[in-house]
This record gives structure tokens, C-alpha cells and sequence, in this order.
């Protein structure tokens, strides 16, 4: 059932992860000798052992993250990252998604990692981790004969200003 199952051409990361273990635990302890090895494993899906023992680390991930890996939202390297930490920890680094809507990058969820190693890790750092530094204050000054002939001779700094703004928000919002 698991090889049937592996075998299904949009399978999720979570259900590849959860046959991979399910096939690496039930093939050891069959007692062949010396088990099956995961390069054995993932022969069938063309993956690697490496990249089996990836699958397998996520099932250590609390639901909403390996949900998250499931749609795409956090990448499974970054899922491999966070199901390191504890129970506990995963849901700091939920909580901190559901208040900014980020989840860590794979730089980031390395130094969150790294924090849990080194016994720092607290929300707080995880928070700062996600959100990044403050970037500096991007400033763009557009000369006047640049963009007079755009607008009606009667519209003030003010009004020019207003419509700027409100077409780059309708240009951001086609675009992202």
C-alpha cells in the first residue's frame, strides 16, 4: 500500500513523508538483514536517500507547519530546518507567522535552528528573525517638469501627490 501510494504522481510532501517512515520502520523491523536502506527506499520515486531522510524529518513538524509544506507556502528545506525544534518552539514559530503573516526564510529557519541548538531561542527572537531588520526609508523625488504634462494645470502639489499614490497601489496590486 505504501509503494501504491508513493507511486501517485501528485503526491504531498506530508503523505511522501509519512510512507517514507512508515516503509523505513516496517521494513526494519521485519528484521531483514541490516534493514533497508533509505537510498533502497526512495529508489521507486527517484529520490535520494538524502532527500528520503528529508521527507522523514517532517513528520516531525506539528500540523499547521507540515499544512503549511503542503501548500507550498514554507519550502520543504525550511520544513527539514524547523522540525528540529520542539513542539513548544514550532508553535512560537506559528504564532509569529499568525501576528505578521511570514514564515522563515531558509537563512532564517538555519538561525532559528541554530538559537534552539544554542538554548536562545524565544519568540522574541524568532519574531525578529521573520520580520528582518527595518529597512531604510526609501525616498523617490520626481521633478516637476517631469511630471507636469501628466496632469490638468489646475491640479496642486497635493492632488498630484494623491493620484500617484493611488495608481501605485493599483499597480501593486496587479503585480504582487
Amino acid at each position: 500500500m505504501v509503494d501504491s501510494n508513493l507511486q501517485r504522481p501528485n503526491i504531498l510532501p506530508s503523505e511522501k513523508a509519512f510512507a517514507y517512515r512508515m516503509k523505513m520502520e516496517a521494513m526494519n523491523h521485519q528484521g531483514t538483514s541490516g534493514g533497508i536502506s533509505a537510498k533502497d527506499i526512495g529508489k521507486n520515486a527517484n529520490d535520494s536517500a538524502r532527500q528520503v531522510y528529508r521527507y522523514i524529518r517532517l513528520t516531525y513538524l506539528m500540523n499547521d507547519l507540515l499544512n503549511a509544506v503542503d501548500r507550498d507556502v514554507i519550502g520543504l528545506q525550511v520544513g527539514v530546518e524547523l522540525s528540529y525544534l520542539t513542539v513548544p518552539e514550532q508553535e512560537m514559530v506559528e504564532e509569529v507567522h499568525e501576528s505578521t503573516g511570514k514564515y522563515p526564510s531558509l537563512e532564517q529557519a538555519k538561525k532559528i535552528r541554530q538559537h534552539r541548538e544554542e538554548k536562545t531561542l524565544t519568540k522574541e527572537i524568532v519574531r525578529l528573525l521573520v520580520i528582518g531588520e527595518r529597512k531604510k526609508k526609501t525616498t523617490v523625488t520626481l521633478k516637476q517638469d517631469e511630471i507636469k504634462k501628466y496632469f490638468p494645470p489646475e491640479y496642486d502639489e497635493q492632488k498630484i501627490r494623491t493620484v500617484i499614490c493611488q495608481l501605485l497601489e493599483e499597480w501593486s496590486n496587479q503585480n504582487h
